[in-house]
């Protein structure tokens, strides 16, 4: 087993006070003493440069501007990709904004199968149990559509993800679902907010009762006369583009 070599206690020597040697040897300074003495004197010195040196230092930055969810002047005039699409629904309420709840608080859709449907009694969403239909509830709450605060935070989100166009699901006037407002009235602001925001919109035709192709050119001549020419309105080779949702209920040819 190895072990450690002990070593001898050294011994104090005392010297006679009659050695000229120890006389003449200079005193030792404590480290701790000279290193307080240093640090003593470093500060002085920058205390007697500071004005000298504050003629070099760089300006102080200016204050950073409150958090907002509006673009800046640059990002609204920078468009981001048009090949990049967003479904938008605008069709929700809630008392708060609009005296009543709509879309939030649907019938529960009955399912394909009867035999399926049977084992289910139907139901209403109730969105102020949290019951929105939907596996995650909003982090913006069950809001209102026509809150402008919300219209602002939706498309900042839209910005932020790199979405370039959102397509606002769309009746024309007079015409809605069973479970929501008109939203007709809205897509003005939509447009603004989108040119806010650098992004476009166009227009999802829903199918309401009774949709005919004739009725259908009606509505599309409408809304490209009344939002054509809005310059967030998202056209493909100059025409304003529209999404159709169950385009097959209209025959192929009519939609030539």
């Amino acid at each position: 087993m190895h072990r450690g070599r002990t070593k001898a206690p050294v011994l104090p020597v005392h010297k006679s006070s009659s050695s000229k040697r120890s006389s003449e040897e200079p005193k030792r300074i404590p480290a701790l003493a000279y290193v307080a003495a240093c640090f003593a004197i470093g500060v002085l010195i920058g205390k007697a440069l500071r004005p000298q040196m504050a003629e070099f230092a760089p300006a102080a930055a200016p204050p950073a501007p409150a958090a907002t969810n509006a673009p800046t002047a640059a990002a609204t005039q920078k468009k981001l990709d048009p090949r990049v699409y967003a479904f938008y629904y605008a069709w929700y309420q809630n008392p708060a904004t609009d005296g009543l709840w709509a879309h939030w608080n649907h019938k529960h859709l009955d399912h394909w199968d009867a035999a399926v449907r049977a084992k289910y009694p139907p139901f209403v969403h109730d969105p102020e149990k949290r019951d929105v239909g939907a596996s995650f509830f909003p982090a913006l709450g069950a809001y209102s559509s026509a809150d402008d605060s919300i219209i602002e935070a939706h498309f900042a989100q839209l910005r932020k993800a790199n979405v370039g166009v959102a397509v606002v699901s769309w009746y024309p006037p007079g015409k809605r679902d069973a479970n929501g407002p008109e939203v007709d009235g809205l897509v003005k602001r939509l447009l603004a907010a989108a040119a806010r925001f650098g992004l476009e919109l166009c227009l999802h035709l829903e199918p309401w009762e009774g949709r005919t192709a004739a009725a259908q050119l009606k509505d599309v001549a409408y809304a490209v006369r009344t939002y054509g020419a809005h310059e967030a309105y998202h056209k493909i080779d100059g025409k304003c583009v529209f999404f159709a949702y169950d385009s097959y209920q209209l025959a192929a040819r009519d939609w030539r």
